[in-house]
């Protein structure tokens, strides 16, 4: 019985792989690691959808959340399914675990795990992984968009505040412009995304402290929208709102970059519709969301 139980399940792991996975999948998923040296530290990331030097070329840079790590994210994601063969997606690595039981997370300034603790420079990290991928590729400077989740969101926010001259657009699910004592201050107009569940208690939609963690105090949705407006120059207020489908669609549209903010009115700390049990979902609806902005920002040509 047991024998027939291990030759279902492995039956239904290649049935995955063959049938449910694309190609790029396949290729992330199951495909080596690469690393850079920054800073004297080893570095690694996954990246699908090299090969060839067209002038049309994009690159997605997508930061995976606390204790995760690109892998995982490019699974729960799949980002690289929602471009079109025009895009290389690359999934960076935080810093691995470190000594004391922090889990991986990306230095944020304000959050969290090992990045953060360890005190390592993500920007300079992010920074040499645009350059690399953009050379290696034939990629213009123009063309490089980040995304991120969570604590990847934080850094996404964190690199859009410090090198805006690095990305053309920014995407983020789930995340925060910081905590009550440690706020990021961005000042150059940015194309951004937000999205945000309502129901999130983790990073708290509407801010303050996560049930039993006292250690932060994160600010709300509402502050993040603020921040990047201001940092937009966006003078209309309300915005252009619409509700569908379970979510709150704003568009900003007398800003000096574009805004548009997601309120997912009846999730929790999630990626809209990621994959998790259910594999054989290749294109998760957040991605689209994601891809469909960063079109907006600069059509494939």
């Amino acid at each position: 019985m047991l024998a027939i139980l291990i030759v279902i399940t492995l039956v239904m792991a290649v049935a995955i792989v063959l049938f449910a996975f694309t190609s790029n999948d396949r290729s992330v998923l199951l495909g080596k690691q690469s690393s850079i040296e920054v800073d004297g530290i080893h570095r690694t990331y996954r990246v699908v959808g090299e090969g060839g030097k067209q002038k049309d070329r994009r690159l997605v840079v997508a930061l995976h959340g606390y204790g995760g790590n690109g892998r995982q994210f490019a699974y729960y994601t799949a980002l690289h399914n929602a471009f079109g063969s025009n895009t290389v997606v690359v999934y960076p690595d935080a810093l691995a675990k470190i000594k004391g039981g922090d889990k991986p997370g990306w230095n944020a300034q304000f959050c969290c795990g090992s990045g953060w603790k360890s005190g390592v420079d993500d920007i300079s990290f992010i920074s040499s992984l645009i350059s690399k991928l953009r050379t290696e590729n034939g990629i213009e400077r123009s063309r490089v968009f980040l995304v991120g989740f969570s604590n990847g969101g934080f850094m996404a926010e964190r690199f859009a505040a410090e090198r805006p001259e690095l990305v053309a657009a920014v995407a983020v699910m789930s995340g925060t412009i910081g905590t009550k004592g440690n706020v990021l201050k961005p000042a150059t107009p940015v194309p951004m995304l937000l999205g945000h569940g309502a129901k999130d208690q983790r990073v708290r939609y509407d801010g303050g402290e996560p049930p039993g963690d006292p250690e932060f105090n994160w600010m709300s949705f509402a502050s993040t929208v603020k921040a990047w407006k201001s940092a937009n120059g966006c003078a209309d207020e309300a915005g252009r709102g619409a509700t569908s489908s379970g979510r709150v669609t704003t568009v900003y549209e007398t800003c000096s970059a574009p805004l548009k903010t997601i309120e997912y009115l009846n999730n929790k700390h999630v990626w809209d519709g990621w994959r998790l049990a259910n594999v054989w979902t290749r294109r998760p609806r957040a991605s689209v969301e994601v891809a469909r902005f960063f079109d907006e920002i600069l059509p494939p040509r």
